[in-house]
């Protein structure tokens, strides 16, 4: 099973719902987790509906900022028990095991301000938990000093909210691979960079799953990278549905192979003729469109580990993370039409 969590800076951009849209296709993950959103419920209905899911909790921005959005499948059923601005607090069962398990999705405050204010209620709101339970998201705290690279240097004397909130709680730090930050950002000319989106699990949890595993994403579209979680077993892959796709009549291909289809003599009455000539084009068109879709697919898996390499030295390589970037979002776009 997979979840995936990340602060997407505003699903109205184009180019975070195309990223979006390639790291559900690409890993299917069976619980999302959305936040800096910037949009009202009904807009994220039709972006939920857009990308296969029909199960969601959301919580709307303040103005123009904030804004939550919790997303699952039918593996997985959910019944929300709390929720602010802040975070949104689920129990959750696996359909198939019927297995138990609480997931915490938390958005921490940006503003040092009303730092204090925050983990103290997240302090006073959470207790430990002895069904698995997993709390992941944006916490806007780092760690240790190797969790930051550049601005300010890291200051063991300031408040240690997180890991007071870690400890009240009793979970731990599930790690990670892949980068070794989640999030940038250019403050005061300077780059700088830190591991401020994670998953904290507690004990039950670990019991449960011991192999869980966490993956730092390439970022596409947002200053911070998306996060996957995979852990317990992997659905299969259901098999698809034939729909007539929007992009094919773009493709010159397309239409001679319908036509050579539809011109082919066929036995029987003209019912059965028109029958036969469907199957005969509906197979035609899937043998062409797989061929054509895997070779796109398989040069954008290509472009996004290309990019990926390149973001773990991004000072070394800003410019040509820039205009890879670039080139990936023009490919992606063509593929709009295809979902």
């Amino acid at each position: 099973m997979i979840h995936l969590f990340w602060n997407c800076r505003g699903l109205g951009s184009d180019t975070v719902v195309r990223a979006l849209n390639g790291q559900i296709r690409e890993h299917r993950p069976s619980m999302i987790f959305l936040y800096e959103t910037k949009m009202k419920d009904h807009r994220i209905t039709r972006v939920i509906r857009r990308m296969g899911y029909f199960n969601g909790f959301d919580v709307a921005p303040v103005g123009n900022a904030g804004g939550l959005s919790l997303w699952w499948d039918d593996l997985i059923q959910v019944d929300v028990m709390d929720s602010s601005k802040h975070y949104i607090d689920a129990r959750c069962s696996i359909a198939e095991s019927h297995t138990m398990f609480r997931f915490t999705g938390v958005y921490g405050t940006l503003y040092r301000a009303e730092n204090e204010e925050f983990w103290r209620g997240m302090i006073q709101n959470f207790s430990p938990d002895r069904i698995p339970w997993i709390c992941e998201g944006d916490f806007n705290e780092v760690l240790w000093d190797h969790e930051k690279a550049g601005g300010a240097a890291f200051c063991y004397n300031s408040p240690r909210y997180l890991e007071e909130f870690m400890n009240k709680v009793e979970i731990m730090d599930l790690g990670f691979n892949g980068k070794n930050y989640t999030w940038r950002g250019i403050r005061n000319g300077q780059l700088v960079e830190a591991r401020l989106d994670r998953s904290l699990v507690n004990a039950s949890w670990l019991s449960s799953w011991p192999n869980s595993m966490v993956t730092n994403g390439t970022w596409r579209g947002s200053d911070h990278s998306p996060v996957l979680v995979k852990f317990g077993f992997q659905p299969e892959k259901r098999k698809k549905l034939f729909r007539f796709e929007a992009f094919w009549t773009k493709e010159e291909e397309c239409r001679d192979i319908v036509r050579g289809a539809w011109n082919v003599d066929r036995d029987g009455n003209p019912l059965e003729r028109s029958n036969s000539k469907i199957n005969f084009f509906r197979a035609a068109l899937i043998n062409w469109s797989n061929g054509k879709l895997k070779n796109r697919s398989r040069q954008i898996k290509k472009m996004a580990d290309q990019l990926g390499v390149l973001q773990q030295d991004w000072r070394g390589h800003s410019k040509e993370i820039e205009a890879l970037e670039v080139e990936l979002d023009k490919i992606c776009k063509h593929e709009e039409c295809y979902w």
